[in-house]
């Protein structure tokens, strides 16, 4: 859910900005696959830091239940719907006029599909900001 994907938005800003690799690095399927069952079966569940040295191995948990959750939509992102449209998008020589159709484009995006990409682009946003300690560009 979008609510799920905003907490571990929230954690990942408050504990993993400087953690190297942070969507590069994977963390154990298992632990990854038991916070996406918690998260699922309560969504008011604390995702906390687990007080330990290895901190950084809890950001890489949540940062797979991310991934995670946009490998298992059931349709793209980017719906497929528009996938023409997109790839022609990107030919328009006119950085105006390719900005004004990516617009058009976005805002045919079913309503849950532009949240989650908003919320995803904003994020990426911070972890770029952040990019001499995390090492993502």
């Amino acid at each position: 859910s979008i609510a799920m994907l905003d907490r571990c938005y929230a954690y990942l800003e408050a504990n993993g900005l400087h953690c190297e690799g942070l969507f590069r690095l994977s963390a154990a399927k298992r632990e990854v696959a038991d916070m996406c069952a918690q998260l699922a079966a309560d969504a008011t569940v604390a995702i906390a830091p687990t007080n330990s040295d290895d901190d950084d191995g809890r950001v890489h948990v949540v940062a797979g239940v991310i991934k995670q959750f946009f490998r298992e939509l059931p349709e793209p992102l980017l719906t497929e719907q528009y996938y023409d449209c997109y790839v022609a998008c990107s030919s328009i020589p006119d950085d105006e006029a390719k900005l004004h159709q990516l617009r058009q484009l976005l805002s045919w995006l079913p309503p849950l599909h532009y949240r989650a990409l908003y919320a995803l682009v904003h994020f990426l946003e911070k972890v770029v900001e952040a990019t001499e300690k995390n090492r993502m560009t």
